[in-house]
Formats: structure tokens, sequence, C-alpha cells
């Protein structure tokens, strides 16, 4: 089960499938589209799906093509590796169309990249938002709002961030990050819930 928060949802017609990529981040990567999970571990190219990982990671930050190929093709120069780059674009975005996906995820700007916020539904950015959201009614002291927010949260972290990155340097400052929250969190639900019964 997926949990939107108000900055997550868009209004999706009665009767009408929500036509973005979610995106799981939290414990197993995986990729969904219209409730069926696109098989990436049949990818031949897996640097497209180290891609996506790292423009996920990013939550709508955009990542300048430079910035890519050193990442990828370290020992690389600039116009093999951007002719490599354009290569792993090409192929994310053919494979994204063939699952299915009707919407421009990857945009390009100034030579950068960036996964539209829009377009995309990021568990770990869905669990975030939750996480300050019941912050914030707890400050207020509306708990009831409170736990429902820290209980949704909770249902959504299924295990840290990009936990099959364990030594990437790239996202562990992230997943120290989520980790952090979800235990304030854990904490947050065993102090609160007691109030309930004051309500």
């Amino acid at each position: 089960i997926i949990f939107f928060s108000p900055a997550d949802t868009v209004e999706t017609p009665v009767g009408v499938e929500d036509p973005r990529l979610r995106i799981q981040a939290l414990g197993r990567f995986s990729v969904s589209l219209r409730g069926s999970i696109l098989p990436l571990e049949r990818w031949p190219r897996k640097q497209s799906i180290q891609l996506l990982k790292l423009l996920a990671a990013g939550a709508g930050r955009p990542f300048h093509r430079d910035r890519l190929v050193e990442h990828f093709w370290p020992e690389t120069d600039s116009q093999n590796g951007w002719a490599r780059l354009k290569v792993t674009i090409h192929f994310l975005r053919q494979k994204l169309r063939e699952a299915g996906c009707e919407l421009d995820v990857i945009s390009t700007t100034d030579s950068s990249y960036v996964l539209r916020p829009d377009c995309v539904v990021i568990d770990a950015r869905v669990f975030d938002d939750l996480a300050r959201e019941g912050r914030t009614h707890q400050r207020t002291g509306r708990i009831a709002d409170a736990i429902r927010c820290y209980e949704e949260a909770k249902s959504i972290y299924r295990g840290d961030f990009m936990e099959g990155d364990l030594y990437a340097d790239w996202c562990a400052e992230d997943r120290e990050r989520l980790r952090e929250v979800y235990i304030e969190l854990l904490n947050a639900v065993r102090l609160t819930e007691p109030s309930l019964s004051t309500l």
C-alpha cells in the first residue's frame, strides 16, 4: 500500500488509473506502473537502473551531464562519456515507454537531467513528507492526526534507503538521515499513542 501526502497527490479522474511511475527506494528497489512491477532484472543495461536510482535519490534535483559521466565512467573522456550517457538515457526512456509509461518522466534542461516530481511517486519522499506532517500535527496538539501520519509513514518504510547499494557514497547520507527519521517516528508513536485515551 502506498500512501500519498498532499504534496504528492495529483487529481486523477474517477475510474482513471494513476499514470505516474512509482519508485520504491526504501528496502528493495523496484519500479511499478499501474500496479505492475517492471522487470528491471531483465534489463540488459544495468547502468540505466543505476541512473534511475540516482535520479530518484535526487528527488527532483537536476544532475548535470558532466556529473553523471564522472559518476558512471570516471576513466572515460568527456566526449565518449557523453555518448555513453545519451545511450543510457535513451535506453531508460525506451524501457519506460515499453512498460506503458506515457509521461515524460526524465526531463532535460541546460545539459542536466531530472526526474520530474509531477510524474513519479517516490516512497522515500512520501515517507519524509508524512513524518514532517506528523511532527507539525504533534507540535500543534493534533495528536490523532499526528499518529495517522506516523502510522502511514511506518507502513512505507520497508527497509533502509537504497539498501541494495549499501556501500555507495551517493546515497549514504540520505540513508542515514531517513533511518534517523524512522527511529524518531517510532519514538514519537510510543509517546503520543497514550495521549489518545485522554482525547
